[in-house]
C-alpha cells in the first residue's frame, strides 16, 4: 500500500510539474513581450525539467502537510489547500523563475546590441511578483484535480 501511495505521489508531482512549467514558462514568455512558439517550447521544456527535479527530490506533500499542521488544518480541508500550497509556490516559483530569467536575457543579449538587454536585477522583481501569484493560483486549481484524478476513491 505504502509503495502504491509513493508511485501515486511520484505522478502527482510529474503532473503538477507539467503544469507548473506550461503556466509559468507560458506568462514569462508573454511577460518579455516577445512571444514565439520556439521561445515558449524551449522556456516550457527547461522549466519542466527543473519542475520535475524539485518533484521529484523534495517531498512537496510532507512539507505543505508540515505547513498545514503549522496552522492546524487538514490538508485535505479548502484552508489546507490554500496553506499547502503557500511553501510549494515559494519552492518551485522563484527557481524556475530566476532560472528562466536569466537564461531568456542571455539568448536575448546574443541577438541585441550592447547594453539593449536590461540586468537581471531590473526585470526579476517584476517578473517573480508576477509569478508567485499565478503560480499560487495554478498550485490551487491544479494539485486538487491531480489528486482526485490520480487517487481515486473506491466505489
Amino acid at each position: 500500500m505504502k509503495k502504491e501511495m509513493r508511485k501515486k505521489g511520484l505522478i502527482i508531482n510529474a503532473l503538477m510539474g507539467c503544469a507548473m512549467s506550461f503556466t509559468l514558462s507560458l506568462v514569462g514568455t508573454c511577460l518579455s513581450g516577445h512571444f514565439t512558439l520556439p521561445t515558449w517550447l524551449l522556456s516550457f521544456a527547461i522549466s519542466l525539467i527543473i519542475s520535475l527535479i524539485i518533484g521529484f527530490c523534495l517531498p512537496i506533500k510532507n512539507i505543505g502537510d508540515w505547513f498545514c499542521g503549522l496552522f492546524k488544518t487538514s490538508p485535505q480541508s479548502f484552508k489546507g489547500t490554500l496553506l499547502s500550497a503557500i511553501p510549494s509556490d515559494i519552492i518551485y516559483t522563484p527557481i524556475i523563475t530566476i532560472v528562466m530569467e536569466t537564461f531568456m536575457l542571455n539568448m536575448a543579449a546574443k541577438h541585441a546590441p550592447v547594453g539593449a538587454v536590461p540586468p537581471l536585477i531590473r526585470v526579476l522583481p517584476k517578473s517573480l511578483a508576477v509569478c508567485l501569484v499565478v503560480g499560487y493560483a495554478a498550485i490551487i486549481i491544479f494539485q486538487p484535480l491531480f489528486i482526485k484524478f490520480v487517487i481515486k476513491k473506491p466505489k
